[in-house]
Formats: structure tokens, sequence, C-alpha cells
């Protein structure tokens, strides 16, 4: 690593500062976050355990929620330890290669979550609306094609990143990073160089992850209302077909149950005349 012109070129080591603004407390912060490593490396194992060992319990959303419990184990594993090391052993220097490798799999699992996600909103739909045919819509080799699907994706939407980064940008203004891990963002704004392309594909996987979860928020409510309605009338569609059915068949015989007791009335009142 070369200092030219107030910039590094081609730097091999950068500094994470872990919480910015809160460095002299630091040791205090980093046990709310060790208890939650714990927990969640814990929690995360015994999940999976449990629904790998137990026969019932291998339907398709118990499926999913395995792979998100992996997935978030995973991402864990990628961020909670280097933070703890900063926090307790003020060890902040990562190779810079480290650090590319951590934002690949840091976003790689977000997205990946993000994913997940919608195959349990998916799988949600088909058992309220197709509960007949859940089983087979949703088979093992369906199941199996979803998770593939949404990890080579994520795989591969995120893999230009960190490459854009490695073979783009040499020049940086400084090799310290404001924040506990390496993000894609905080390392490109440390660039000394044109990092339009940087950006513009970093706001692309933004808005390819996680573009629409504001509209879902908003428009939640309305589409739980639609899937409520096309559950009903799925399930009393058929009681309605039958009642109007019976209704249909019950006006024509009262009018005639009607008029035959007229025309008895009016046979009798006139035998009763004569």
């Amino acid at each position: 690593m070369t200092s030219t012109n107030g910039t590094f070129f081609q730097p091999s080591i950068f500094t994470l500062i872990g919480v910015p603004g809160l460095e002299s407390v630091q040791h205090w912060i980093g046990i709310p976050f060790f208890i939650s490593f714990i927990l969640a490396i814990i929690g995360n194992g015994l999940l999976i355990t449990i629904i790998r060992t137990e026969r019932s319990l291998h339907e398709p959303m118990d499926v999913f929620l395995a792979v998100l419990a992996a997935i978030d184990l995973g991402l864990t594993l990628c961020i909670t330890p280097k933070m703890l090391v900063i926090f307790w052993l003020r060890s902040r220097e990562i190779h810079f290669d480290s650090c590319l490798i951590q934002m690949y799999f840091t976003h790689t699992f977000q997205c990946m979550e993000s994913g997940i996600l919608l195959a349990m909103a998916f799988d949600c739909y088909v058992a309220i609306c197709e509960s007949l045919r859940h089983s087979a819509i949703l088979t093992k080799k369906v199941l199996i094609s979803i998770i593939t699907v949404v990890t080579i994706w994520a795989s591969l939407i995120i893999i230009m990143c960190p490459l854009l980064i490695k073979l783009r940008l040499k020049h940086f203004w400084t090799t310290v990073i404001s924040h506990s891990y390496c993000e894609h963002m905080a390392v490109v704004k440390l660039a000394a160089e044109n990092v339009r392309v940087n950006k513009a594909y970093g706001l692309f996987v933004a808005f390819s992850v996680l573009g629409f979860d504001p509209w879902n928020e908003s428009h939640g409510d309305w589409n739980l209302t639609e899937v409520n309605l096309t559950y009903f009338l799925k399930q009393n569609w058929s009681q309605y077909v039958a009642v109007q059915e019976k209704q249909l068949l019950f006006v024509p015989n009262h009018c005639f149950m009607i008029l035959q007791n007229r025309f008895k009335s009016v046979n009798l009142a006139n035998v009763t005349s004569t």
C-alpha cells in the first residue's frame, strides 16, 4: 500500500472503527451482541435439528423455516465474530480481500432471506386458496427447485459488488471504514475514483431485493383482504350456487301452488253457489 497525493493505492488493510462515536464504550456494547450471538446459534441450531429429525415437520412451511434459520445462522457467523473482536480485543484491521469476502456473504445471505420470505408467502397463498392441491403443487422437487433458484439468484446478483470494487477501484481517500463490518456502500464511498458504476449497481441490487417491500407493506392489508375474499368465495361458492338453484326451483313451484289453490277455491265457490 502506497500513499500518493493524499490517497492510498491498492490498500491491503482496512480499519473498522466499530460504532461511530461510541468507541469508548464499545466493550459494553459487545455484551448484548454476544448474548444475541449465543441465542441465535442455539435457537437456529435447535430449530434446524428438530425440523430435520422430526418427520412430521417436513412440510413446505417447515422446510422454508429451516432454510431461513440456516440463512440467519450464516449471517450471524459472518458479522458478529468480527464485531466482538473489534469491541473487546480492539483488533480493527481487516485484509482487503477478507473485507470483500465478508461483504459478499453478508449481502448474499440478506438477499437469500428476502427470497425465502417470498417463497413462504407463496406457500401461505397456496395453502389458503388451493388447500386441496397444496401437496400436489409444492412437492419435494418444487421445494428444492425454489431453494436452488433463490440461492443461485442471490449469489449471482451480489457477486458483481465485490468484483467491481476489486477490478475498478484502486485509489482510496482513506482506509478507515465507519462500520462494524464491511458493507458495500461504506467501502465504495472511500474510493477516490469515479464510482458511478458501483453506486448504480448497488442501487439496482437494493431495488431488486428490497424495492418492493414498502409497496408490499402499504398494500399488505388489501392483499390480505383479497386472499381472504378469494378463500371465502372458493369455500362458499358451491353452497351459494346450491341455494340459488333451490330458490329458482322454489319460486315456480310456489307460484304453481298459489295458482292451484286459487283455482281450487274458485271451483269450490262455484260448486257451493250451484
